[in-house]
């Protein structure tokens, strides 16, 4: 069955980008979040011994857990109504902000992007400035 995954996994992710695209052209409200969460390859005291990843760079810390991980950081932007849209996945280590570099946001001009502090970055801003997205940066309260 996993080797059938695998075979098949360039039609899945393709799969998920066209439904995706299908969702934001449903999405009137044109509102989405962006947020990332971490995926644990292993625990801290068995990163030496850890064979499927090797390297600093995979050393992450999460903030609000106040805690390490090792393994990769998965960013999802979502429409308001928590339906993913867009993924990418990033080592541990790098910052929030990189995962607007690599994800294509391909939205429509003037949409909302609800953002944590995290997500700061000014080659976004010029993106912000030619009127094509907006980025709002919002505390959520718990």
């Amino acid at each position: 069955f996993n080797r059938r995954l695998h075979q098949i996994r360039e039609l899945v992710v393709d799969l998920f980008f066209q439904l995706s695209a299908l969702i934001k052209e449903l999405n009137i409200s044109s509102e989405y979040i962006i947020d990332s969460f971490p995926i644990h390859t292993c625990d801290n005291i068995r990163i030496a011994n850890s064979k499927l990843i090797q390297g600093e760079i995979y050393r992450g810390k999460k903030v609000s857990m106040r805690r390490y991980f090792y393994g990769y950081n998965v960013h999802i932007l979502t429409t308001a109504d928590g339906i993913p849209v867009e993924y990418t996945f990033l080592p541990g280590r790098s910052h929030d902000s990189n995962a607007l570099k690599q994800m294509p946001l391909l939205v429509d001009a003037g949409s909302i992007i609800y953002a944590d502090n995290a997500y700061t970055n000014y080659a976004i801003g010029e993106m912000q400035n030619e009127g094509l997205i907006k980025i709002e940066k919002k505390q959520i309260e718990i």
